[in-house]
């Protein structure tokens, strides 16, 4: 080249299709790690601290390597280019989205019409899915052609930011897909980025090294159980929910106390338990069961309530208050089932029902509900459906002569639910009988009339619905001069969380503001007082069974509160326990709780007499305390559990 030759700039580098997929997701892995920080609870010891961000690091980025790796081979393959490209990379995200999403699709499904099979509908679900996230990186693209490129970052930054506050535990598939969107759309936008030069060629094998490092310790490395739980809570984890479930677990030891070792065997041939001589409650009487949905156990315990629930405290000051009652589940449809069966929910066999779709229902499980017993006696059994499914044919609830839905669109008022029920009970004449019906106002979005301040305010306003409601089945009573003859049952199915370990909602949890609930019991004759021995909702069954002077079969659960209706001392020897999404949770005589994820493979231990708000996991700050616990709660249901050839126990989100 002369000398006086004027110099040539260097060439501009583009970024490679892989490159541009392995930033965008190296990106969001700091992202990720940046949310964590911001969302892990104050008192995280560091290690926990340290080692879950290590994690959610290395699966963010797990997630961009393999596509990287999947955007280099398919450039290197002679194969179709072009359109036939983007359908192909449609249905590998078609493959992706499918069984990640299939759970989290099943209540969209089950609003779909009924003629097309389950299975076409997620598929067309997947699909529509997996190509919108082809869209958001084909918009990606577009963005990189002109001067926006920065937009793909802020927005893929903001998506990849929120999703973590929407739903933690409840939609892990869908939080991988909105990881997935942020990914794709955030490499289109970094597609022909230009550098002033290649990196040199050292600094490449240390990043690929790095990132093959940390891609591997992500899989390799086992979490602690400290940090499983604090990830479990964490959206922007959005591996380990699927990674989890295939962790080993160390088999431990267990005990029985010797009072309750008649409960840890199979009770099938065991003769059923007679009635109480006891007669504590009316003649030919009417058994009125409320249950107020997520109405929690403090509700009713705050005296500064007392003006938006007259009706609820009036009965609970006339009443057997049980303060320490706990459900057998933090759903509706699980808690009910365990309720009207008196067994837990891996007890029942449940099955996807072809009436609501793909959802499963104990439809055809054999377990007798305690209605059925009565409707053999010639018993009138009464009910109305608020939700679609609490009819006998779902086999949540089973053994009403008399049903009747009020369920047109979404979930029925108190008012227009309770008044069909107002109406058979002002029918009633000489003789006993059975009615029970489930209010859902105060179920989210607490959609009751003006908006509130809060949604805790909005709560607050569909329990005093509720509540007036009741009030009318009051005054129905006492203008049928039916006040001698009824039993008034009120509980809830469950609680409901606001912000209590940084959740709202239920059913993601076995805390104990979704399992402790209001139990009032109230007739004629009884003693009003608050009754502190832990009770479950297990235990109602067995009790309206004696009320009738019926027994109750071995295999029900539960066992009668009527006993401790008359006055007695009575010591209830059944063990208490509850499960939720997989979640397994029993709770001693002496309020120690032991919960086991058995999907997500973590271990809770608290001692609620210490520790009500189940702050000091004693698994962590005291481990070998209680060691024997999680056995005891494992061989409960190694006994129990529902078996039958190619079964297993299905998850059920609500």
């Amino acid at each position: 080249m002369p000398a006086n030759a004027p110099d040539r700039p260097e060439p501009l580098v583009r970024s490679s299709p892989e490159g541009a997929h392995l930033m965008a997701w190296l990106w969001l892995a700091l992202v990720h790690a940046a949310v964590l920080a911001v969302r892990l609870p104050r008192g995280v010891p560091r290690l926990t601290w340290l080692y879950a961000q290590g994690f959610v690091i290395a699966h963010t980025v797990v997630i961009g390597t393999l596509i990287a790796a999947g955007v280099w081979l398919w450039a290197k393959l002679p194969t179709w280019k072009g359109r036939a490209g983007w359908g192909v990379a449609a249905v590998a995200l078609w493959g992706v989205c499918w069984p990640v999403l299939r759970d989290d699709l099943s209540g969209t499904v089950t609003r779909l019409p009924v003629g097309v099979p389950p299975v076409v509908w997620h598929t067309l679900l997947a699909l529509a899915v997996a190509s919108a996230l082809i869209g958001g990186h084909a918009a990606g693209r577009v963005v990189a052609r002109g001067p926006w490129r920065l937009l793909g970052l802020v927005v893929a930054t903001l998506l990849t930011a929120t999703h973590a506050w929407l739903h933690p535990l409840a939609y892990p598939g869908v939080h991988l897909v909105a990881a997935l969107a942020a990914g794709l759309g955030l490499a289109g936008a970094l597609a022909d980025l230009t550098l002033p030069r290649a990196p040199p060629r050292w600094l490449r094998i240390v990043v690929a090294v790095a990132v093959l490092a940390i891609s591997v310790g992500g899989f390799v490395a086992r979490p602690s159980n400290r940090t499983l739980i604090e990830l479990s809570h964490q959206p922007v984890a959005v591996l380990m929910p699927f990674v989890a479930p295939y962790l080993s677990e160390q088999p431990s030891a267990f005990r029985v106390p010797p009072e309750q070792r008649e409960w840890f065997v199979d009770r099938a041939r065991l003769e059923p338990a007679a009635p109480s001589k006891l007669r504590p409650l009316p003649q030919d009487p009417i058994v009125l069961m409320i249950g107020v949905d997520s109405l929690r156990a403090d509700v009713l315990s705050d005296e500064n309530r007392r003006s938006v629930m007259p009706n609820l405290f009036s009965l609970r000051d006339g009443g057997v208050w049980f303060t320490r009652a706990r459900s057998a589940g933090t759903s509706t449809a699980p808690a009910i089932a365990s309720l009207f069966a008196s067994r837990y929910y891996s007890q029942l066999r449940w099955t996807e029902y072809v009436k609501r779709r793909p959802e499963v229902f104990p439809h055809d499980d054999p377990s007798r509900r305690f209605p059925e017993l009565l409707a053999e006696r010639q018993i009138p059994t009464v009910t109305v459906d608020t939700a679609g499914w609490l009819l006998n044919e779902f086999g949540i609830v089973r053994g009403f002569s008399e049903e009747q839905t009020a369920r047109l669109r979404g979930y029925p008022s108190a008012r227009e639910a309770g008044q069909k029920v107002r109406a058979r009970i002002a029918q009633q004449g000489a003789g006993p009988m059975f009615a029970f019906i489930h209010f859902l106002d105060a179920h989210l979005p607490y959609a009751c009339g003006a908006k509130q301040p809060s949604p805790r305010d909005a709560y607050l306003v569909c329990l005093s619905q509720v509540d007036a409601e009741i009030g009318e089945w009051m005054k129905t009573v006492r203008e049928r001069g039916l006040a001698e003859r009824v039993v008034w049952v009120v509980f809830s199915d469950h609680g409901e969380a606001f912000g209590e370990h940084g959740l709202t909602f239920h059913a993601s949890t076995l805390y104990d503001e979704l399992l402790r609930v209001p139990l009032v019991i109230h007739a004629p004759g009884l003693r009003a007082r608050a009754v502190d021995v832990p009770v479950s909702l297990i235990d109602l069954g067995p009790t309206v069974l004696d009320a009738y002077g019926l027994p109750s079969p071995a295999t029900m659960m539960g066992q009668s509160l009527v006993p401790i209706l008359a006055g007695l001392d009575r010591a209830l020897t059944r063990p208490i326990l509850a499960e939720a999404q997989l979640k397994r949770a029993l709770i001693t005589p002496g309020q120690v709780k032991v919960v086991h994820d058995t999907r997500r493979k973590t271990l809770e231990i608290y001692d609620l007499a210490k520790d009500p708000a189940e702050l000091d996991n004693l698994v962590e700050s005291a481990p070998g305390k209680h060691a024997d616990l999680p056995g005891t709660l494992a061989h409960f249901f190694d006994v129990h559990a529902f078996k039958q050839p190619g079964y297993e126990v299905p998850f059920r989100r609500w």
